[in-house]
């Protein structure tokens, strides 16, 4: 898995950076609008996108809650804290160079994962109903931060799949 979590860093650094396409020229700022709740104008698919890439960090601590601090092992509360600026972009180095995960629960309560989980379904489908689709598709392909952030959602996706079919109880085949 080490191995595949490399070739999966190289790849969405490529995939992320590599084609995408310019940056706007106020990114900074709507960066700073985004996170500062100053939505007026926006497509709310595009901001639902923006705010559920909070949340994939708040799982996979939930997650990787037994490896946060390990004696003797990379820790993994640095990559952790890194996530919630760089996304997936700082976890998949923890994951390529980490020994032997731990495996079994993460020994975090069910209310835990639910809130996770409703606050994902809440963002996402208040995106989906009040946003415009085709507009995100737009945006994703002309906006160089909004192109990375659609890659780096994928690849959260697939890690969190990977990591969680063995700490929650998830078989391969479900």
């Amino acid at each position: 898995m080490r191995v595949a979590y490399g070739i999966g860093l190289v790849v969405l650094i490529g995939v992320a950076f590599g084609l995408a396409p310019p940056a706007r020229p106020d990114q900074w700022a709507w960066i700073l609008r985004l996170l500062s709740g100053q939505w007026e104008g926006e497509n709310p698919l595009v901001v639902a996108h923006f705010n559920v890439m909070g949340i994939w960090p708040l799982a996979m601590v939930a997650l990787w809650r037994r490896e946060w601090s390990r004696p003797g092992r990379l820790p993994a509360w640095p990559f952790l804290l890194g996530a919630f600026v760089l996304g997936c972009f700082a976890l998949l180095p923890y994951a390529a160079l980490r020994r032997a995960p731990e495996l079994g629960p993460p020994g975090v309560p069910a209310l835990v994962w639910g809130l996770l989980g409703a606050g994902f379904v809440a963002i996402a489908a208040w995106g989906l109903v009040a946003g415009d689709l085709a507009g995100w598709v737009t945006t994703a392909r002309t906006d160089g931060f909004v192109w990375p952030m659609a890659w780096d959602f994928l690849a959260f996706a697939i890690l969190f799949g990977a990591e969680a079919r063995g700490r929650l109880g998830v078989s391969p085949g479900v």
